[in-house]
């Protein structure tokens, strides 16, 4: 069953879309503005790792988490995103997108973070970006200028769990007689925490370019509600669950590990063995704001993406061999010139 969701406006009958500048949504047409409700008890939950992989319940199609939904694939890249009305390019890389027949069965987003800023702000944040990037082309700056930002939710899982490293090393001490380090058998345990560690859980935008957009806030999530979708898309997910916590699990590991080595007590140490035992494992699916642009120069795409909340802005820059070839020649010169001073 699809969520319900009023998208047209009770004025006119266009669509409906949720403005960032006011919260709320819009009519275009008409002007009309009709707030969202927020949800009783409207806090964001989390969900036992466990039971969702054992329970089917939770799945549904991914074109049913958007009113009137329409799951497309780029024919480049194979980004798959869910929108509303007519399906154009795709926003990673400009391509064509084609309307998919089948849909995945899927776990619901269960929480989201609307967009703080509009296509206005961000495109005027990535033009100030665009002009801090001395060696890119002129053609770049022109298309950042001109071209478009499409909104769009990335998903990401946002894991909570406790675990218990128990260990077995060595600690070692200097001998005040000889200097030499004297070593003692040694073992134990130490407990973590980990809260609100975040992975992408899409492989359509590199997970170390999105870092660079920077932190997010975790006080302005909210229960998913499918209006905030309208007149964006939302990325679907392609890291499942397991295989997240999986590689989320794996880059604790060296924080795991240097816990271990202080709690050695020693001027050395050694860790012969970890067994590392996790449990009591939640997650969350968040849907998280980008504002992204794909921008071809020479041949080749490049990204920009503007985070939603902030308007902090990251992307793949171009150089310019004219420029690059510029300043090779005025540093040639300077070093010549140089030169002649010294030996003259």
């Amino acid at each position: 069953m699809a969520l319900e969701v009023q998208s047209e406006c009770t004025g006119c009958g266009a669509r409906l879309r949720y403005s960032p500048e006011h919260s709320a949504l819009e009519c275009d047409r008409c002007g009309i503005r009709r707030a969202i409700e927020d949800p009783a008890g409207g806090e964001v939950g989390v969900f036992d790792f466990e039971k969702a992989l054992a329970d089917p319940e939770r799945l549904r199609p991914a074109r049913e988490i958007f009113p009137d939904g329409q799951e497309t694939r780029c024919e480049r890249c194979g980004a798959r995103t869910v929108l509303a009305g007519q399906s154009g390019s795709c926003p990673y890389c400009g391509a064509p997108v084609l309307l998919e027949a089948e849909s995945d069965d899927l776990l619901s987003p269960d929480s989201m973070s609307p967009f703080a800023i509009d296509r206005a702000q961000a495109k005027s944040a990535a033009a100030s970006w665009a002009r801090g990037l001395w060696f890119a082309p002129r053609s770049f700056h022109r298309k950042i200028r001109e071209g478009d930002l499409e909104g769009v939710y990335l998903p990401y899982w946002c894991f909570n769990w406790h675990s218990r490293t128990y260990y077995g090393g060595q600690s070692g001490d200097k001998s005040p007689w000889d200097g030499e380090i004297r070593w003692t058998p040694t073992g134990g345990s130490v407990d973590f925490n980990f809260e609100d560690i975040l992975i992408i859980a899409t492989s359509s935008v590199p997970a170390s370019l999105v870092s660079k957009c920077g932190p997010w806030s975790y006080h302005r999530l909210r229960p998913f509600d499918a209006s905030y979708l309208l007149g964006f898309s939302a990325e679907r997910y392609d890291r499942h669950l397991e295989k997240a916590f999986r590689s989320v699990r794996l880059a604790q590991t060296e924080r795991i590990r240097l816990a271990v080595r202080a709690d050695i007590f020693g001027e050395r140490a050694k860790i012969e063995w970890m067994d590392i035992v996790n449990d009591s494992i939640e997650f969350r699916l968040c849907l998280l704001p980008f504002w992204i642009g794909s921008f071809s120069v020479r041949g080749r795409v490049h990204r920009v993406l503007v985070h939603g909340e902030t308007g902090r802005v990251a992307g793949e820059r171009p150089l310019s061999s004219r420029k690059l070839g510029a300043v090779a020649l005025g540093l040639a010169a300077a070093a010549v010139l140089f030169f002649w001073m010294v030996l003259s």
